[in-house]
Parts: structure tokens; C-alpha cells; sequence
């Protein structure tokens, strides 16, 4: 999965390669569109470079704002909920961003590092559900380990107290006959003779 897909119009190439800098810079995966090769379904991979991008930067300009694959670049990550960083480079915010919040660019200067703080929060968050589920799955195995575990030393201990009573009766059975014997070896009657009749 990649951080960070740069949506731009080939006019705006050079700046959209100075924010790929300083973004892989700080540590962000990033995917702009200089990654196709020759020969390449272009239009695939850029379809997939959005499915796996956890954002979105797009950087508007008049030309941006002509261009169908920016627009389609947009609608897509919108439909597949990913959340768009617009950058305003040069003219105005785009018709499809027009609810969202930009950062001004239009020195030419890269975005504030609040900018860049914010992307990052943003990507932190999103690994956040993926590490739960993995360490509520570890869980789930643990206590179905545990509850196999009981379950056997539940067996363990009910086999452990019937052998316990069988002994116990022997033992019993035991001092009663050596006591009986004893008895009848001395010539002795008691009330315990009585009781063993």
C-alpha cells in the first residue's frame, strides 16, 4: 500500500516531482505518475495506484482543472472514500474540491509542515483499524487456546477427583478390615464390631 498518490496535469510535472521529494524526504511512500513504464496498461495502474493510496494530493491549476484524468483521478478516490489533500498551485480551486479545505501554494513554495503533519496523522490513523483487527485476531486464538486448555484440565481434574474417591474408599475399606482383624485376633467384641456386622 502506498502513503501518498499525486494527482496533476503533465503541465504541472515538475512541481508535482518536488512535492514527491519532499514527501518521500519525510518518510511517506508516494506514487506520481512518472512510475509507468513503457508498455504499461496505464490506465490499470493508475486505477490501482488509487485503490491501494491511503490519500490523496492533487495539485490544481487551470490546467488540472482541463484535464478528464485529473477529474476521474478525483471521483474515483472520492467513491472510494479516500481523503484528498488539495494543493492550489495556480488560478482556482477546482469545481470538484470546492467543499474542501486547500493550502495555498501559489509562491511556487512547498506546503507548510502543518500540511505534511496533517498527512501524516491522517496515515497513522488509517493503519490504526488494521492493527486492531490483527491483535483482536490474536486474541480470539488465545482464548480459544485457553478455553481448549480448560476444557482439557476440566477433564484432567473431574478424572483426578473420581481417582482420588476410589482411593479414599480402599483406604477406608482398608482400616476397617485391619481393624476387624485386630479385633478378632485379641478376642475382643466392641460396639465397632457390632457396627461392622
Amino acid at each position: 500500500m502506498t502513503d501518498i498518490f499525486i494527482s496533476h496535469s503533465h503541465e504541472d510535472k515538475a512541481f508535482g516531482e518536488k512535492i514527491a521529494k519532499a514527501l518521500k524526504e519525510r518518510h511517506f511512500s508516494v506514487w506520481i505518475d512518472n512510475h509507468i513504464e513503457t508498455g504499461d496498461q496505464w490506465i490499470d495502474k493508475i486505477k490501482d495506484a488509487i485503490k491501494e493510496c491511503v490519500v490523496m494530493v492533487v495539485i490544481m491549476t487551470p490546467s488540472a482543472d482541463k484535464s478528464d484524468w485529473v477529474k476521474r483521478e478525483i471521483l474515483l478516490a472520492e467513491r472510494l472514500n479516500k481523503p484528498i489533500f488539495p494543493l492550489l498551485l495556480a488560478g482556482e480551486e477546482l469545481l470538484l474540491l470546492i467543499t474542501r479545505q486547500y493550502e495555498d501554494v501559489r509562491t511556487g513554495m512547498l506546503p507548510s509542515e502543518k500540511f505534511f503533519q496533517r498527512l501524516a496523522r491522517i496515515i497513522e490513523l488509517s493503519s490504526a483499524p488494521v492493527d486492531a483487527q490483527n491483535e483482536l485476531e490474536k486474541l480470539k486464538e488465545y482464548i480459544d487456546d485457553l478455553e481448549v486448555h480448560l476444557s482439557e484440565t476440566q477433564e484432567e481434574l473431574t478424572e483426578a477427583r473420581e481417582k482420588l474417591e476410589e482411593y479414599e474408599d480402599l483406604i477406608e475399606e482398608h482400616k476397617a478390615q485391619d481393624m476387624k482383624r485386630h479385633i478378632s485376633e485379641s478376642g475382643q467384641r466392641s460396639l465397632f464390631d457390632d457396627y461392622l456386622k
